[in-house]
């Protein structure tokens, strides 16, 4: 009864994702526990990102290995130390990319939904090759592809 219970609870959550990122991505925003001073931790929900990645390695194989694998980067520096140290030498360093990737949980989900349902038109379309020149031309004005959140101009159209 216990497990039926918890596993709806992850359903529930699940379905409210798959809900929100189709009506209004942007609108998305995960979960996070905050300390006593009322600090978000991120650390927490990327790591369970992690392990559920992990469970199903070789589902996420296309993403990994595709051009959008460095998608994933908040979420490993997140919720893993060892990359995050590969990264940074100093403390300070490490809190401040730690900030910055927190604040971009939110379109790294998007840009995933994305990459996802991308793939998944590709191949109801019958095209298996997934290349770069398959992606359509993204304007000055839309959102940056990178799942920064900014307009293409202002980040990666620089």
């Amino acid at each position: 009864d216990d497990a039926q219970k918890v596993l709806g609870a992850v359903m529930d959550r699940y379905n409210a994702i798959l809900r929100a990122l189709a009506r209004d991505p942007s609108a998305y925003d995960p979960i996070l526990r905050a300390n006593d001073d009322g600090d978000l931790i991120a650390k927490d929900w990327a790591e369970g990102f992690l392990m559920g990645v992990a469970l199903r390695r070789d589902a996420w194989e296309p993403m990994l290995e595709s051009d959008n694998a460095l998608t994933l980067m908040p979420i490993l520096v997140l919720g893993n130390e060892k990359a995050l140290a590969s990264l940074v030498t100093h403390a300070e360093d490490e809190d401040l990319l730690r900030s910055a990737c927190a604040e971009e949980l939110d379109q790294t989900v998007v840009a995933i939904d994305r990459f996802w349902k991308s793939r998944r038109r590709l191949e109801a379309n019958g095209d298996r090759a997934h290349s770069a020149t398959d992606r359509p031309k993204v304007g000055r004005n839309h959102i940056c592809p990178c799942g920064s959140g900014k307009k293409f101009k202002h980040c990666c159209g620089r």
